[in-house]
């Protein structure tokens, strides 16, 4: 079969090299007090992502990638599989419904809907009733007045779906199991359930030995991060006089990653992705003490580095690090487009015009590399496990297109870094590397902020009391305290309905580190560093009058209505500033009126292209979108006949901003009935954004006494 693709043929012998990097990572959910694990993404990403990611490669042996394991989630294999009942979501999941408690059902209603609604819970319609019968915004104090009106066979059926949606596509495809509870639809036995969490054991039993395959196959390298996932620069020491000065600690965590990496492999890693890329000149020493040979970052720390004299091509080449006098490390650079793309933007396209897409960018690198005399690598590197949920089938499609398209292109071939660090030493040097991570070239979302300060004070102090002879135990805690993923979530950077359970874990550690020295922990260590978190979304409160002419005419206009900022809504990956910046819904009692403000200095909004769709979920298929460039506004109705009519909207409602009234009528929306819709960033087929991630904006059509229902004393 010839080619899909225009691409031109080239001299076998001057190949770019591309380099897939997957970063797989868990933070340590283990209390310290109980031993229990607080949340179950170690074990339903390994049925997931982990193993999905293993098993597509195998299928395409000519594909090379590598695989970045976190020791921390290492650690967290190793004590599940001697000990799964220590995760409490498991506990639950295996006991019987019948025998749960008022306390147990509660905790399962408000937990076990836990995942992408709209890809992994809406496709199975007995699941998504259980969500509308939950309730999609369900307090917790309404749960136990809910928790009465699910019966045994619903909550057993929770059960079954929670563990079930979180199988990826290789177990749905070829496993037994998996695949006849998928089809059954409902209506689970406890042998069923019993049987789908022995498969879970099962690929927890199995999983790092796969992967220790692969890469005595030399299919894969395995490569590691810092042990409990610490930013290394701010842990020690940074530009900027940023960092707490632990200097011992960055190194245990460096080497006893590089240990427990060849306990688990067999050898040693030659390759680091130091926690979210970050770096700075004063951790290469220890680098190169712990024996690793090359690190990856960010583009932005080379634009950094060098003070942003840097060419286009320059990332796709490897450099040289002075650890010290007598030791040097290669360094590579991440393209943040390719990686951000495949994380965040195709999960929302068709999987093969995604791959056209990132195949043509490929070619216009390997265009800017033609004539250079060094022989270019594109490192494509982001998180192998969270982008997968986003995907309607799991990446199925995308990756195994992805794999074997790539596998096939004339300009390239796949490669393990260590290989290509070997046959093409770096020759660049960098006199020296600024301080900095993946994200904004900076580290401000974990160190910045008030949350943020008081949670590196409070770990400064601690630090200082942890004894030097101190047991094994309490210096643990100390370390896995130290993990990025607590400051991740300390802040307003991000949402998420279990911030509670991260600050929890952060503080239970630091109690440890008291506790196992036989000491008293300070009082204030019990109480959350986190501030009790804002709603995510909300209904609209009040009818609305605004002024459509394109701008914020006053502070009122839309008081009463939903109002809603994209970014920080859950998740645990950074994709940057959002393009919307805020978006507003509310009503009278024949309109809806959509206020929709963005990033005006943006690219993507200059490009005529590209356009904002606003998608209902009706009997019929029913969207607004909007071009910003254009001022147009047009309305689609698309009947189930395959019909598509077309309404023009007023243009004078764009101008800042998007002011849309459009008539329930026209919408097909009846008074008192349910809607819900998402907002998505389109340029044709791609989707650049979509709010919210993963669920969706819900209010009722108002009735006549709609203000009366909102009237309190």
């Amino acid at each position: 079969m010839p080619c899909p693709y225009n691409l031109r043929d080239t001299d076998m012998s001057n190949k770019t090299s591309l380099t897939f990097i997957w970063h797989m990572h868990q933070p340590y959910y283990r209390d310290a007090e109980t031993g229990k694990f607080l949340l179950p993404w170690v074990r339903l990403h390994a049925t997931k992502g982990y193993w999905d990611m293993v098993q597509v490669l195998k299928d395409v042996p000519e594909a090379r990638a590598v695989f970045n394991f976190t020791p921390v989630l290492l650690l967290q294999i190793e004590e599940l599989n001697r000990d799964i009942s220590s995760d409490y979501f498991w506990e639950l999941s295996y006991k019987s419904a019948a025998d749960l408690t008022e306390e147990e059902r509660v905790f399962i209603l408000g937990n076990f809907f836990m995942g992408n609604w709209e890809t992994l819970i809406r496709p199975l319609s007995r699941y998504y009733r259980l969500l509308e019968k939950r309730g999609f915004n369900a307090q917790p104090k309404m749960l136990r007045d809910l928790a009465t009106h699910f019966s045994d066979q619903e909550m057993r059926d929770l059960q079954v779906y929670f563990n079930l949606v979180w199988c990826g596509f290789i177990l749905r495809e070829r496993d037994e199991v998996v695949r006849s509870l998928f089809e059954k639809g409902g209506g689970y036995t406890e042998e069923e359930k019993k049987a789908l969490l022995e498969k879970q054991k099962f690929i927890l039993a199995n999983l790092i030995n796969e992967y220790k395959q692969l890469a005595e196959a030399g299919q894969i390298e395995l490569t590691a991060t810092p042990f409990y996932h610490p930013i290394l620069p701010l842990l020690y020491k940074a530009d900027d006089n940023q960092g707490i000065g632990i200097e011992d600690d960055a190194r245990t965590q460096l080497i006893d990653a590089a240990n427990f990496h060849e306990k688990n492999f067999g050898t040693k890693p030659k390759g680091l992705w130091p926690s979210e890329g970050s770096v700075s000149q004063y951790i290469l020493p220890l680098i190169a003490d712990a024996g690793f040979k090359w690190l990856a970052t960010d583009e932005g720390m080379l634009y950094k580095s060098l003070a942003g004299q840097v060419a286009e091509e320059d990332i796709y080449f490897p450099y040289l690090l002075e650890a010290d006098e007598k030791r040097q490390l290669a360094i590579i650079f991440r393209d943040r487009e390719l990686a951000d793309n495949v994380g965040f933007v195709y999960s929302r396209t068709r999987p093969r015009d995604a791959v056209l897409d990132f195949v043509g960018k490929l070619n216009g690198i390997s265009n800017l590399l033609r004539n250079k005399p060094e022989r270019g690598l594109v490192p494509v590197i982001l998180d192998g496990e969270n982008p997968w949920e986003s995907y309607a089938d799991g990446g199925a499609e995308f990756l195994r297109h992805l794999y074997r398209s790539v596998s096939k292109l004339p300009d390239f071939e796949m490669v393990r870094v260590s290989d290509f660090l070997e046959k093409n030493p770096a020759q660049r040097k960098l006199k020296r590397l600024a301080s900095g991570s993946w994200i904004n070239s900076n580290f401000d979302i974990w160190g910045k902020g008030e949350e943020e300060e008081k949670a590196w004070q409070t770990l400064a102090e601690v630090r200082k009391d942890l004894a030097k002879d101190a047991p094994a135990g309490a210096k643990q805690a100390m370390y896995a305290a130290e993990g990025s993923d607590w400051f991740w979530w300390y802040g307003d950077d991000f949402f998420s309905v279990t911030k509670d359970i991260f600050d929890r874990l952060f503080r239970s550690n630091l109690i440890a580190v008291y506790k196992r020295q036989g000491k008293e922990a300070p009082p204030h260590l019990f109480v959350p560093i986190a501030r009790a978190q804002r709603a995510l979304l909300s209904e609209p409160t009040a009818f609305l009058s605004p002024t459509l002419d394109g701008k914020i005419t006053d502070y009122y206009e839309w008081k009463g209505a939903a109002c809603y900022i994209p970014g920080g809504s859950g998740g645990s990956m950074f994709e940057g500033p959002s393009l919307i910046r805020k978006i507003c819904y509310g009503f009278d009692i024949d309109h809806l009126y959509l206020l929709f403000e963005w990033d005006r200095e943006s690219a993507e909004f200059k490009d005529p292209a590209v356009v904002i769709l606003c998608k209902f979920s009706l009997e019929e298929e029913v969207f607004l979108e909007i071009s910003v460039g254009k001022k147009t506004v047009y309305l689609y109705r698309k009947s189930k006949d395959a019909a598509i009519q077309r309404e023009g909207i007023n243009t004078k409602e764009i101008g800042s901003v998007a002011e849309v009234k459009v008539g329930f009528q026209s919408l097909g929306i009846k008074p008192g009935e349910q809607v819900e819709f998402l907002a998505e960033v389109r340029k044709g087929q791609l989707v650049i954004e979509r709010w919210p991630k993963d669920r969706f904006f819900r209010f009722t059509a108002p009735q006549p006494n709609f203000p009366f229902e909102q009237w309190v004393v």
